[in-house]
């Protein structure tokens, strides 16, 4: 199954694999590219068979470094992997998915607790083929903690888990099920899953709608302080091209609602919450007012933040050249409050992604070039150390040997010099 910003993506970019020589040419006309200011270094290169194929959501790291992620296929059973990479760039499979009822094609990002556990989201199987919430403890041991019924309980999580340590409980959200009168398959969920004495129960904190709450919710949670959650719809809202929303309890309200044109467009990640209460994020769609460079009608995607207040201001608009194009992925932040992210494609070579900053003033600056091939194309967010190092995946790239697409994917590292 694709990802819902691979399907927003095919249809903007009408064939992600595409190879246009007009279009080439038109991105490669930008003269906004920046001087690579990172080395890269690929820690692993996937090759399709036991170790996994197509990483797609971005790695979490513990405390000695170690990397964590999921492919959403390959293995034993082609039905994706949980995986470790060490410091030194060794590669363990950590679990293979099987088929129902056990979960397959994991999507988001992995999280853990005080002591280790994994904990994550697949998209697909389960008893009810609707996707299962799983724990995988530090000895090895795989449990399904929850199976989604694919009716009012919600279908097909995509955006990962909030794990809140002192509750030892979970947000999330699934991308349908919920409404059944929205749409035959339902609009999504904000959902809580907690342990009784019975089990793990989940409650339905919101029931999306359309309009003008949004539909089809995607990207990790967060949290303030006061306990409200934070996330996106993909479309939905006053103009049908997604919002910002917030949830407390079973009271949810829309924070902003994008209007499709300058402002951005079907937001599909997470968000990042400062200190002041600034939400962060991106959209890979929309920004300027304008067409995109090679006549993407929509635009190129967006950096932007919304105040407390509501308030939207575009960061940066990307125009699809060297700058990139279609942001993905939840930002990160360093100590100083520069964003970091990854464009799935743009760039030197246009169909190979970017990693990028922006920094307090909206400046762009382009950290890293994908070439494709061996080094690696369509980069799926980043992870960022103490020191400043980067960290992520590309879905493709790599060894050409994969037995799927292409080629299978990468973990790599960018060190600033």
């Amino acid at each position: 199954m694709k990802k819902p910003l691979q399907r927003l993506i095919s249809i903007l970019a009408k064939g992600r694999f595409a190879t246009s020589a007009v279009l080439v040419a038109a991105m490669l006309a930008v003269s906004s590219a920046r001087a690579q200011t990172y080395t890269k270094t690929t820690l692993h290169e996937f090759t399709g068979g036991t170790d996994g194929a197509l990483p797609n959501t971005r790695l979490i790291m513990d405390k000695a470094g170690n990397l964590y992620g999921v492919t959403q296929t390959g293995g034993k059973f082609y039905n994706g992997t949980i995986f470790k990479v060490d410091v030194s760039g060794n590669e363990t499979v950590l679990h293979t998915f099987t088929e129902a009822p056990y979960g397959a094609g994991p999507s988001g990002r992995l999280t853990m607790d005080a002591v280790g556990n994994l904990y994550g989201v697949t998209q697909g199987d389960g008893a009810f083929n609707a996707g299962t919430v799983f724990k995988m403890d530090t000895r090895g041991k795989f449990t399904v903690l929850y199976n989604f019924n694919g009716g009012q309980y919600g279908s097909t999580p995509e955006g990962g888990l909030l794990y809140v340590e002192g509750e030892g409980s979970f947000f999330g959200t699934t991308f349908l099920g919920g409404n059944l009168n929205c749409s035959s398959s339902g609009c999504g969920i904000v959902y809580k899953l907690a342990k009784n004495s019975s089990g793990w129960t989940l409650t339905v904190l919101h029931a999306f709608n359309g309009r003008p709450d949004g539909t089809s919710p995607y990207g990790e949670l967060t949290r303030d302080a006061q306990g409200y959650l934070y996330g996106t719809t993909q479309t939905g809202g006053a103009s049908n091209v997604g919002t910002i929303f917030k949830v407390r309890g079973r009271q949810e309200a829309v924070v902003y609602s994008f209007a499709g044109g300058s402002d951005g467009q079907f937001p599909s990640s997470g968000l990042l919450l400062d200190s002041a209460g600034n939400l962060y994020g991106t959209t890979p769609s929309g920004g300027g007012g304008r067409k995109c460079v090679g006549g993407y009608s929509n635009g190129c995607g967006t950096v932007y933040k919304v105040d407390a207040s509501g308030h939207e201001t575009v960061l940066y608009a990307f125009t699809g050249g060297a700058d990139g194009a279609f942001p993905n992925d939840r930002l990160v932040t360093d100590a100083a409050g520069n964003l970091y992210g990854t464009t799935q494609q743009g760039g030197e070579k246009p169909y190979s992604g970017t990693a990028y900053e922006v920094d307090s003033t909206g400046t762009e600056t382009v950290l890293y070039n994908f070439l494709g091939g061996k080094d690696g194309r369509f980069p799926d967010g980043l992870a960022i150390d103490a020191a400043g190092n980067l960290y992520g995946v590309t879905e493709l790239g790599g060894l050409k040997s994969c037995l799927f697409e292409s080629s299978c994917g990468t973990v790599f590292k960018l060190t600033p010099h």
